[in-house]
């Protein structure tokens, strides 16, 4: 069984439940009261492959309503901080940023670690590969490799 997941600690919110999840596991959605307010939970995993990453978007955008926290892989850079010193992206076609993009103007996302850092960039995975250094952005309630978007109705 593969797939992303959420694990809460016992107590720590009331009346969570499972409201959807994909069959692919690439999206679930849980939503549970915390503070007398409801909110919504999503964690996500958006491939690399196009059509799949398309149609991840399109579902995850339907997805979105009410005070919603979505934390998850997105596979997608969206900034030049998002990318390590020296990686050529041409930013016109990078892959789903635009479909990303449109989902957090259209259902008032927010990117809370680029929100806080706005000049920071950090690193959570290094790798040489056939003598270059890869990097993948760090995760520290981190943006868009390893995201944490928030309604502003959160905030």
């Amino acid at each position: 069984c593969l797939g992303v997941a959420i694990f809460k600690k016992k107590d720590s919110v009331e009346g969570t439940r499972e409201v959807y999840k994909d069959q692919r596991g690439r999206i679930l959605v849980v939503e549970f009261i915390y503070g007398g307010m409801n909110f919504r939970l999503i964690n996500i995993y958006v491939p690399n492959i196009e059509v799949d990453r398309r149609e991840i978007l399109e579902e995850l955008k339907g997805l979105v309503v009410g005070k919603c926290i979505i934390v998850g892989d997105f596979n997608i850079k969206c900034s030049r901080l998002d990318v390590g010193k020296g990686v050529k992206v041409r930013w016109e076609k990078s892959r789903g940023i635009g479909m990303l993009m449109e989902i957090m103007r259209e259902k008032g996302l927010l990117d809370v670690w680029r929100y806080e850092n706005p000049e920071k960039r950090e690193f959570t995975r290094r790798q040489l590969k056939e003598g270059t250094l890869k990097q993948r952005l760090h995760d520290k309630s981190h943006a868009i490799f390893n995201a944490h978007l928030v309604s502003k109705a959160v905030l």
